[in-house]
């Protein structure tokens, strides 16, 4: 899924990796320890591409997503708490929004025969589709997600603004894990948290695990 060849890099003089090589496969646990300075977040920006290598490369897989949770700097802004976390769905979203235009345009007197047809065979492929990837249950899974973290339910329709920095890793957090990456990054996730965000980080990684993705925490 991801690997480091003969990776180096330096910043002002400082060496901080030289030829490294690092395989990560599906399903692994990874957590990097070590102190400030040690190059764990530069590592982080690397395989997300943020930054360039003096010398070697990072081999992503073709197919491979990955997530990445950085330790600060995350402003989100313009929707409702709920909306902002829903958004971490699109798929789903846009299937909606074409059952919705067919549903449309079924009703219309003026579509008949082989149009008619072709449009009801879409409707029920997307209906599948859409129930393949959970939609039925997304509002519960995006609600049991923010509640996990700390939020309430009151906050739903909140706008994303009015949080302050601590909240708003919570909810980056909440659509990275709503997302399921293959590959997830988290830089010191659990440092905004309390004990039962924690705990809901725990079993939400735990369930990925599971299906197979892998994941990288900086701690």
């Amino acid at each position: 899924m991801l690997q480091f060849i003969n990776l180096s890099l330096s910043f002002g003089g400082q060496e901080l990796f030289r030829n490294l090589n690092w395989h990560v496969r599906k399903g692994e646990r990874i957590g990097l320890v070590g102190p400030n300075g040690a190059g764990k977040t530069t590592l982080f920006r690397l395989i997300v591409g943020q930054l360039e290598p003096d010398a070697g490369s990072v081999q992503r897989g073709r197919e491979s997503t990955i997530g990445y949770l950085p330790q600060e700097g995350i402003t989100i802004t313009g929707r409702a708490l709920f909306t902002e976390a829903r958004s971490a769905l699109p798929q789903l979203t846009e299937i909606q929004r074409e059952l919705a235009a067919i549903h449309d345009a079924l009703e219309r007197q003026d579509v008949g025969g082989e149009e008619h047809d072709e449009l009801l065979a879409r409707y029920g492929d997307l209906q599948h589709r859409f129930e393949e990837l959970g939609g039925f249950r997304a509002d519960a899974e995006v609600a049991k997600v923010l509640t996990g973290l700390g939020f309430h339910e009151s906050q739903f329709e909140q706008p994303t603004e009015t949080f302050s920095g601590g909240w708003q890793m919570r909810l980056a957090l909440a659509k990275l894990l709503l997302q399921q990456p293959d590959i997830l990054l988290l830089d010191e996730p659990t440092s905004a948290l309390d004990p039962a965000g924690r705990r809901t980080v725990r079993e939400l990684l735990e369930q990925l695990r599971r299906r197979g993705h892998s994941v990288r925490r900086a701690v």
